[in-house]
């Protein structure tokens, strides 16, 4: 009877009344790719977590694009330090991109399209070793 109607009632968002209860930072892991389909207009986004925070309820992203093409710039700053051949002024400029903030009591349907790496937790505890 009633429970089967509440089991309804919050699964109707497309989250089970568990995943509900999570906090953010453990239902949409950082560096995690999703995509989202948002009330009321069913507007679909995706995007790479960057952050999330308890308080406002909200999940902040990245385009995938973009955060490859970080990475890649990453990895030629890199190249160019082992090399040793000089910097030039256009690698030390700021790249421009889109941050979404969603609210996730709007999350109709969430689909996780990529996991985080699994040694995320790992990059801040350099300092201990």
């Amino acid at each position: 009877g009633e429970s089967a109607t509440s089991a309804d009632q919050s699964s109707s968002n497309g989250v089970t009344e568990n995943q509900a209860q999570l906090p953010l930072y453990l239902k949409y892991p950082v560096l995690s790719v999703w995509e989202f389909v948002l009330a009321p207009n069913n507007t679909q986004v995706s995007g790479t977590v960057y952050s999330t925070d308890v308080t406002s309820q909200t999940i902040m992203m990245l385009p995938v694009t973009a955060v490859e093409s970080l990475m890649q710039h990453q990895q030629q700053q890199q190249q160019q330090q082992q090399s040793g051949s000089s910097s030039n002024g256009a690698a030390l400029g700021t790249t421009a991109t889109e941050i979404r903030i969603v609210n996730a009591t709007c999350i109709r349907k969430a689909t996780q399209l990529k996991a985080a790496p699994d040694n995320q937790d790992n990059d801040n505890d350099d300092d201990d070793k």
